[in-house]
């Protein structure tokens, strides 16, 4: 049994594994609160109080596992700990209490991981509550892009709460890496909002305000000079036409307002279409707290921790759509931690082919 902890900078996920022949099986998937990022625009530190929150959510994850016999335990960590200036004292605590050693992933290594796991075909049997999604029948991917016949490109957006990671798959290829292309962006919902949120002007105009967001997106992605994935998107959508698929916590939450859940569901999540008019709306409903169309309270009910920093996530959103002019995108459950999971085992899909890849 594999357990793979991946400490992000808004929170940590902890997703539960089992390799089955070729193949791998997603049994459980939990989310806990524990923004390790947070201040880390002014200092560039992991904080005291952040370290010793990451501590106690290990605890608690290997508290909530600790019937699993045999279990092998990974701890991945991405742009927080990759970014912080103490990263190594933040290392050398988590070997000293629990005996394990971390591994922070490159920004390559994160795309890779994150850009497979999305459009993977390793599903096993029922591994309800944590579904994978499958090529060519997953519910992440429209029916047109399921029927595609030659060279089927997918762009991936992970909106973090430290960075933002956006890759191009080729999801027709038979290599063992089919991402194309990918950039990383060191802003995301956590730091976006640090970079803004003592300038916030409280009379300021809706519009005002998503512009000076998306001036602050601009200057730390440098996406227009960073345009390698632009690039691929022209190159390979003659007809104008980009399939996106969004995973984070971003994504998940503007699901779960879209489909009105009062808790999370993969089921229901897998596969939701957003459309850029309702993203818009319910951007608007973050600045207002106001609408006449979405009930406000579920909306906070649903957000719970993320309420905070939720408007800058789909302000980020809104901002990548526009550069890439995307109007549409399929929310995916899965991230790192699962393409991390296939990487662990030995095993890696694209497409119809099963591969072996090293780590």
């Amino acid at each position: 049994m594999l357990l793979i902890i991946e400490i992000g900078t808004n929170s940590t996920k902890a997703l539960l594994c089992e390799k089955i022949n070729d193949r791998i099986s997603f049994i459980d998937d939990k989310v806990y609160s524990c923004r390790i990022g947070e201040g880390m625009i002014d200092s560039g530190c992991l904080s005291d109080d952040a370290i010793n929150k990451s501590i106690d959510v290990i605890k608690q994850v290997l508290n909530d596992n600790k019937e699993q016999v045999d279990l092998d335990v990974h701890i991945i960590c991405t742009h927080a700990i990759r970014s912080a200036k103490n990263s190594t004292v933040f290392s050398e605590v988590i070997k000293q209490i629990f005996g394990f050693s971390i591994n922070i992933l490159s920004t390559e290594e994160e795309a890779i991981c994150t850009s497979v796991a999305p459009i993977s075909d390793c599903l096993v049997e029922d591994m309800s509550p944590c579904p994978a999604s499958v090529v060519p029948n997953s519910d992440c991917l429209s029916e047109d892009m399921k029927t595609e016949k030659s060279d089927s490109h997918v762009l991936i957006l992970d909106i973090g709460g430290g960075s933002t990671e956006l890759g191009v798959i080729n999801i027709s290829s038979t290599t063992p890496y089919p991402t194309q292309s990918f950039n990383s962006f060191p802003i995301g919902a956590v730091s976006l909002k640090e970079c803004i949120e003592n300038k916030v002007n409280q009379n300021e105009d809706s519009e005002v305000f998503l512009k000076r967001v998306f001036e602050t997106v601009e200057k730390y992605s440098n996406i227009l000079r960073l345009s390698n994935c632009q690039l691929s998107i022209v190159n390979f959508n003659k007809d104008g036409e980009v399939h996106l698929i969004g995973i984070g916590g971003t994504f998940v939450a503007l699901a779960m307002i879209h489909n009105s859940l009062d808790k999370f569901s993969v089921e229901n999540i897998e596969g939701t279409e957003l459309h850029l008019s309702e993203i818009k709306e319910i951007w608007d409903v973050l600045f207002s707290w106001n609408s006449s169309k979405y009930s406000v309270e579920k909306i906070k009910m649903i957000l719970k921790e993320r309420i905070d920093i939720m408007i800058y996530g789909v302000s980020i959103l809104l901002y990548m759509m526009k550069m890439l002019k995307i109007d549409k995108a399929r929310v995916s459950c899965k991230g790192v931690r699962h393409g991390y999971a296939m990487r662990i085992v030995g095993v890696l899909c694209t497409g119809k082919s099963l591969h072996v890849v090293p780590l």
